[in-house]
């Protein structure tokens, strides 16, 4: 949890997070016992709602995790919550705007998935990738500006 809540990322990227490693987020697999009419996943419709397949299998998630590694230049995939939290605390649990903006990316891109969903489930709102990888990188620029105003921020 110390990768999670960290002083530079916003309560609510971290809570978001925090919810999913928990498997406390409410996805729809997760509400079954309310007698959901639908429990397939909004953005493919195609497999049942979890977590996993979630920020994982689905089709349009994983459009935008492949998106946001090349752009952090990441080479590993990403396949469990869990390997990615492990991941980044072996690699990138250190200083630096690097691994600051690759776990900032991290916690952002998870609440944006999140967002993404509820908007889709709840007012049939419809997005694309390119939005919520726009949204993830709009969000870790704005953050590592405030902490590294003088420094030029690349990747």
């Amino acid at each position: 949890m110390r990768i999670i809540w960290r002083p530079f990322i916003p309560p609510k990227f971290s809570f978001t997070l925090w919810l999913s490693c928990r498997k406390r987020l409410a996805t729809r697999d997760s509400l079954r016992f309310m007698n959901l009419d639908d429990v397939s996943c909004v953005f493919c419709r195609n497999e049942d709602e979890t977590l996993h397949h979630l920020f994982f299998s689905c089709p349009f998630t994983s459009a935008i995790w492949c998106t946001i590694r090349t752009w952090l230049v990441i080479r590993r995939q990403m396949t469990t919550l869990e390997s990615v939290i492990k991941w980044i605390k072996k690699e990138h649990g250190g200083k630096g705007n690097r691994a600051k903006a690759i776990i900032l990316a991290f916690c952002v891109l998870v609440h944006e998935i999140w967002r993404a969903r509820n908007g889709a489930a709840f007012d049939q709102e419809s997005t694309s990738p390119e939005v919520i990888v726009a949204r993830v990188k709009l969000a870790t620029y704005r953050i590592l500006i405030r902490l590294y105003p003088t420094q030029m921020i690349t990747f």
